[in-house]
């Protein structure tokens, strides 16, 4: 367990949380998606480009949650240890500035972790409001397992379950016609 170790945990607390609580507060399945594209992606990334040396992803998982809770955030002011204080907007590459001077973790898995937030958020955030169609949605079958465990808050109109206080809600759509008929 090194200072390194215990900043990345403190990291994933503090950016885990206030994205989930912010914004995520509305839907877990999407963070939970977040979570699963980041780590899917960071395991290819790895597995595919052993010259990084990527063999814990953690630290870039945790990087990528940092850089997307900034890009959500740019205006916030964030500060660095309380020494300096800045927006959230330059708080990743201060970060990775520090990793490449020795300071903070490695500047390859921070480097990683920043250009996979920034693929997650160009695909949800940044095409989509270019005029682009959502190229990375929350599959309905995620949205709807979290439904059934509980777990979270999950829209029921993202999980495709028939929402009784919709307008024109029906129950039963049949014919009419009577069972003896």
């Amino acid at each position: 367990m090194s200072f390194s170790a215990l900043i990345q945990l403190v990291w994933l607390v503090q950016y885990g949380q206030a994205l989930e609580g912010g914004v995520f507060v509305a839907s877990t399945a999407d963070f939970a998606y977040l979570v699963l594209f980041v780590a899917a992606v960071l395991a290819c990334v790895s597995l595919l480009i052993p010259a990084l040396g990527l063999y814990v992803t953690g630290p870039s998982l945790v990087f990528a949650l940092l850089y997307i809770w900034c890009r959500h955030h740019p205006r916030s002011q964030s500060s660095i240890m309380g020494l300096v204080t800045l927006p959230a907007l330059y708080l990743p590459w201060a970060f990775l500035a520090m990793a490449v001077c020795g300071v903070g973790g490695s500047p390859v898995a921070d480097g990683v972790g920043l250009a996979v937030g920034h693929l997650y958020f160009f695909l949800t955030a940044i095409h989509p409001a270019a005029g682009g169609r959502r190229l990375l949605a929350t599959p309905v079958w995620l949205s709807r397992a979290l439904l059934r465990a509980g777990v979270g808050r999950v829209p029921v109109a993202a999980a495709g379950v028939a929402n009784p206080a919709a307008p024109g809600f029906r129950a039963f759509g049949g014919a009419g016609r009577r069972l003896a008929d």
